[in-house]
Formats: C-alpha cells, structure tokens, sequence
C-alpha cells in the first residue's frame, strides 16, 4: 500500500491504526496542506511486486511534525504512535472495546481506571501547544472527569467539570473554562489550543471558546489517559 500527492512526485506517510482485509480498515496519511476544494490524493494497493511495507508506514513518521504523543487506544496497554514511543501501561480495570469512534478505543472508570505514561519534558507545553481527544462521557451525575493530564500539584489536566453541564475546561495554574456543556452519551471530539496568551477550545471541529489568558503548562508527574493526574 501507498499513499502519494496528486501530481504523483512525493509518497505520503503513513500510519496503519487498524487492518482488516475483509472489511473496514483505518489508515491515517500525513498529508500537505489542501488548498483548494479540489484537492486530492493517490491510494495505491494490490500490488503483487510490492509487497513489504515502507519504513515510513511503519516508523511513526506520519506523527512526525511536532507531535508529542498520539494514542489510537488500539489496546488497553496503549502504544504511543509517534517516534517518541510513548508508551502507555493500563493501571486499573481499563476495559479495551473495538467499535470507538475511528477503530478502538478504551473505557475507564472516573478517577480509578487510567493509562500511565512515564514522565517526560515531552508533557511540559511550555511553548504553544494543542490538546484533543475523543471522548463519550457516560451519565454519572455530577463528577469531575478528567481524562487527559499531568497534574501532581503542577503540570496540566484537560477534564469534564463536576456540574450538570459537564463543561469542558483545561488546568495549567489555574482552571480556564470553555463554559461548553458536553452532551452525555455520544462521541464528541474536544481540543484546546494554546498560542501565547490565547487559548481557543473546539468541540468537533468548530470553536465554542477563546480567552486571552492561555498559560505555558508545567513540570507535572506522569502522563494519565483516561485521568488526569494525582492530588
């Protein structure tokens, strides 16, 4: 399998987050920038002369430009896509489910089931720095819900706040909420950017927020998916 750019001058990377020959499979391709309503690119498979698979549909090349981490929760012990290799030890009862939102994804209990990251300076953001998830809050009632960070009295947590809209909001020194009520019960994917003091949230790909006082995250503990850190 390939990927290439419509003029056919340059093979894309790749990444293969699941495969199935008889049915869906999901490949996330790193593309260039498309410009136009027109843009397009090339898939090419089948061929019998090339069979093995490039190093850079391998490799983690695809999450090459500036990634820190990416984690397809394609197992409940989760493997860190990019180069850095991240990897992720389930702590708890993560319970692993194959039909998520893309391909897998994993189910944790609020503040007892996570995926532990060791510590890295990779989990700073102290430049401008973007965090997403995919997330499908299930209806417990009033509960703090975080489900990315590494809080341990610095650090950062990306959660769900304890009210009855489960509004969405970030932790870096101080809590910034989105004041966007996170609907219950269905996939919806949520990020926070962070470009010197403006912070913007998004929830599937339209803003709901910005605020002028965006801060640089700091030194916290290991990196908790499906928590968000330690008091």
């Amino acid at each position: 399998m390939r990927f290439a750019t419509s003029n056919v001058t340059a093979l894309l990377n790749y990444d293969v987050e699941r495969w199935n020959t008889n049915g869906r499979s999901v490949v996330w391709v790193q593309l260039p920038e498309l410009s136009a309503s027109n843009s397009y690119i090339w898939a090419y498979w089948g061929n019998p002369a090339v069979s093995n698979a490039p190093s850079f549909g391998t490799n983690g090349a695809a999450w090459s430009a500036g990634y820190k981490g990416v984690w397809h929760m394609a197992a409940s012990d989760d493997k860190d896509a990019t180069p850095l290799a991240h990897h992720g030890t389930a702590v708890g009862s993560v319970t692993h489910i194959t039909d998520g939102r893309i391909a897998g994804a994993n189910a944790f209990d609020a503040d007892i089931d996570y995926i532990a990251v060791p510590d890295s300076d990779d989990f700073t953001l102290a430049a401008d720095y973007t965090l997403s998830a995919w997330l499908k809050s299930a209806a417990i009632g009033n509960q703090d819900e975080g489900f990315m960070g590494t809080y341990s009295g610095q650090g950062f947590m990306f959660a769900l706040q304890n009210n009855a809209d489960n509004t969405l909001r970030a932790w870096t020194d101080g809590w910034r909420s989105s004041d966007y009520a996170t609907p219950e019960d269905r996939w919806v994917h949520v990020a926070y950017t962070r470009k010197g003091s403006v912070g913007r949230y998004y929830v599937d790909g339209q803003m709901v927020r910005d605020r002028n006082d965006a801060r640089a995250g700091t030194n916290g503990g290991e990196l908790q998916l499906g928590g968000a850190g330690t008091s």
